[in-house]
């Protein structure tokens, strides 16, 4: 039995229904559709948090009932907020895991710029606003009734720092541009506003991974006397236990794997055969045959330092060389691929660490590297 939520929203939809389409864009277009969803339903349901984000997202502090809510009324737009007496118009574009396509993104025109690519005087924003597919293009020709637009990215701080810009003129329009985080939506007020900041998390959206596991609650005294001379904190405990929960494992502190060698430390998790329908076909079509699981999960530190994020994949016969170069295709810069231990089993496992310069938080780096796949049904 589950409580009502956008989660179990999401699960019991079609976009998870279908199941995995083989296509990773395709499966994260359909996380985005119903984020942009589950913010809209929020938005038209609860003006504490409409006030709340056309003030943190758009810098509009006005009365929120002049903003009428409407999802996706046009390609240009995921989102619109619209004040027809004002004239305004806010569109709001939301990326899940990817970052700006060409034309969505007036912010290649001003870099060009200071890049010393344009003429520093030139604020035509040639390619946003002028191209046929370009949206700034799109918001002249189909919006004329909207001289003022406010075009607002949400996007994963990864693809991009919260920045604005001094306001463009065109001709008919004045152009607020805007990017903006996911984390801007934090802290949720209680109630709607919170239920959908916690699913928007247990989407895997790398920002709001952390709040969700804030709601869990462990016993201070339980972490120290089940981990005992390995220093763990109770941060490192929620992040494991939040992947545990994605991978429908069962896992109570006593289930850990902990091991102090020398000067280095581990603490984690395996997993057995059974989990590898919870995860992309890119990961379980070449583990899970093997007598001893099909991985770990968890963290480790070598001479005393600080813990570091890993995972091992404990490959079938033949296939360690082919999950490999996947891996290392999907994960050029953030991860390193430290040998395993020479144990008889080093010709089948794969042993994958965040890299010292990956940005990615510890719970949306586990997420991915496993390649949790959240439109399994099992």
């Amino acid at each position: 039995m589950s409580d009502p939520s956008f989660t179990q929203l999401f699960r019991r939809s079609r976009y998870s229904r279908i199941g995995p389409s083989g296509d990773d864009e395709r499966d994260q277009d359909r996380k985005e559709v119903f984020a942009v969803a589950a913010v809209g339903f929020a938005l038209k349901h609860d003006a504490q948090f409409q006030k709340k984000f056309l003030e943190k997202f758009a810098g509009i502090d006005e009365d929120p009932e002049d903003y009428k809510p409407s999802l996706q009324p046009a390609d240009c737009i995921d989102l619109r907020l619209e004040n027809p007496q004002k004239k305004i118009l806010v569109a709001v574009e939301f990326k899940v895991g990817a970052g700006l396509a060409e034309h969505q993104n007036p912010w290649l025109d001003f870099d060009e710029r200071k890049a010393n690519l344009r003429k520093p005087d030139d604020k035509g924003l040639p390619f946003w606003c002028k191209a046929k597919n370009g949206y700034g293009f799109q918001f002249s020709n189909d919006f004329k009734d909207f001289p003022t637009v406010h075009y607002v990215i949400v996007q994963q701080k990864e693809h991009g720092d919260v920045r604005d810009e001094e306001p463009i003129e065109q001709p008919g329009k004045t152009f607020h541009l805007k990017r903006r985080n996911w984390e801007c939506l934090l802290p949720p007020n209680a109630g709607l506003e919170r239920d959908l900041v916690n699913s928007l998390g247990e989407l895997g959206i790398t920002e709001l991974v952390d709040w969700t596991m804030k709601t869990m609650k462990i016993d201070p005294e339980s972490i120290e006397g089940c981990f005992k001379g390995l220093e763990v904190g109770e941060k490192l405990i929620k992040i494991l236990l939040w992947i545990s929960k994605k991978l429908r494992l069962t896992v109570k502190l006593d289930d850990f794997v902990t091991e102090i060698s020398g000067d280095s430390r581990y603490l984690g998790i395996g997993f057995s055969n059974k989990v590898t329908a919870r995860l992309s076909k890119e990961r379980s079509a070449y583990i899970g045959k093997r007598d001893y699981g099909a991985g770990w999960f968890g963290y480790s530190s070598e001479q005393q330092g600080k813990f570091q994020p890993e995972v091992w994949f404990y490959c079938n016969d033949n296939m360690k060389p082919r999950l490999l170069n996947i891996l290392k295709t999907e994960f050029s810069d953030s991860v390193e691929f430290p040998e395993p231990p020479k144990d008889g089993c080093e010709n089948y496992n794969i042993r994958i660490r965040r890299s010292q310069t990956s940005r990615k938080p510890d719970g949306a780096w586990f997420y991915e590297v496993l390649g949790i796949n959240e439109f399994s049904n099992d």
